[in-house]
């Protein structure tokens, strides 16, 4: 074999090593990253179903209470109460303007409201629970299953409330009007748990805005 053959010969297996070295020691590329949870899932817009008619976007004087059209005594029984404008905003749906408005038939209204906005969050969370996008996401549904078991708590509280207007059972009124306070709490306590969005936050922002008003009413107001 001659000089310059055998030269070639190793330069071409030092190349060779030099090369398959590289590609061993080589880093593989990064896939992509994964998305945050919160990312995925749904947009909190789609809480806004039903509950933006109640939306309150400004600090409320109570000088503008005067302004809202509705009867003078449901006005004056809503002034007592944390959130005025959506103590009326949800009541006029459900009482008459020529009725003789008194603490009891308006919390009665009142609570008639706060079960039907409960029964429409909890077909929101079913209804985002259930959507394909939120199959791969445990830990969103499991904050879901919590606001479920709230508004379902919710729905049961206030049938017991309603029951016990009927009763004249001031004990049972109190005790089911302020259990509503820590049910209507329990969903966004689960999202600030898990440390992600909620795509309730402003369903649950309008009910306890509603379960508060109630509070007030049937602690201030009810006397049997």
């Amino acid at each position: 074999m001659g000089l310059k053959t055998s030269i070639s010969l190793f330069l071409l297996i030092f190349l060779f090593c030099l090369f398959s070295s590289s590609d061993v020691h080589a880093k593989p590329s990064p896939g992509p990253a994964s998305a945050p949870i919160s990312s995925l899932a749904p947009s909190p817009s789609r809480a806004n179903d039903g509950f933006s008619r109640y939306a309150q976007t400004q600090p409320f004087d109570p000088q503008d209470i005067d302004k809202i059209d509705a009867a003078p005594m449901l006005k004056s029984i809503c002034a007592d109460t944390d959130h005025p404008p959506e103590c009326i905003a949800t009541l006029i749906p459900y009482v008459r303007e020529d009725k003789n408005f008194e603490p009891t038939s308006v919390l009665e209204a009142a609570v008639q409201a706060t079960t039907d906005q409960a029964q429409e969050g909890l077909a929101l969370a079913k209804k985002i629970h259930g959507d394909p996008s939120s199959a791969s996401q445990p830990i969103l549904k499991s904050c879901l299953d919590a606001c479920i078991i709230s508004y379902s708590s919710i729905i049961h509280s206030n049938q017991k409330i309603l029951d016990a207007i009927a009763a004249a059972d001031i004990y049972t009124l109190n005790t089911e009007l302020g259990a509503n306070i820590d049910n209507v709490d329990a969903c966004e306590d689960a999202f600030d748990a898990a440390e992600i969005e909620s795509p309730l936050a402003h369903v649950d922002d309008v009910l306890g805005k509603m379960v508060s008003n109630n509070l007030a009413i049937g602690i201030d107001l009810i006397k049997f």
